[in-house]
């Protein structure tokens, strides 16, 4: 294990008062990259201004107007917040949810759980896998790294980090590439 000395020893940041935090899985896991500057940004916000069961009263305007956004563009935040399962609101109070567990790799193929039907359970839906080959994990490592050391700073990334980002990074390409694929056969056909 590597032994870090902070850079600034009488500067330590410890929590007082507040119960604000961000998993590191929103940026392993791919979801900073799928929301957006809004959608981050406003999560980002609602990790710091929630309480202890992650439930924040900030007004859309209010938070807006702190966060130099409309309300409008605020209000799409939460919605793609909401739909990635990252927060819940009523359209007055919103929490800040945890980020939902991945689906275990030995029933990636029986299904991936999707948001809850209106009838209040989680529906499954068919899900085809496709494999990811380690040239192209080890491809998109570089674009990983680079994506991790942005968001991390002066701190190195984990290897496991870097290695999880450029495997979803891969296999975001890859069903990127399928689709084109089935877009083409359609025409075809």
């Amino acid at each position: 294990m590597m032994k870090c000395e902070p850079l600034e020893p009488r500067r330590i940041r410890h929590p007082r008062g507040a119960y604000g935090w961000t998993d590191l899985k929103i940026v392993t896991e791919g979801y900073l990259e799928r929301l957006g500057p809004q959608s981050a940004f406003t999560y980002l916000f609602l990790c710091a201004v929630g309480n202890c069961q992650g439930m924040s009263f900030w007004s859309h305007v209010r938070m807006a107007r702190i966060l130099r956004l409309t309300p409008e563009v605020v209000q799409e935040a939460v919605k793609r917040l909401v739909d990635e399962n990252l927060v819940a609101s009523n359209g007055r109070v919103v929490q800040v949810l945890p980020i939902p567990d991945r689906v275990p790799a030995a029933t990636a193929n029986l299904g991936e759980i999707s948001p809850r039907t209106s009838m209040g359970t989680p529906s499954v839906e068919p899900v085809q896998e496709r494999a990811v080959d380690e040239a192209d994990i080890l491809k998109h490592e570089p674009e990983a790294l680079a994506q991790l050391s942005r968001f991390l700073g002066r701190l190195p990334p984990k290897a496991s980090a870097v290695r999880a980002l450029a495997k979803a990074l891969a296999l975001k390409t890859s069903r990127t590439a399928g689709g084109q694929e089935n877009k083409e056969a359609s025409r075809r056909g």
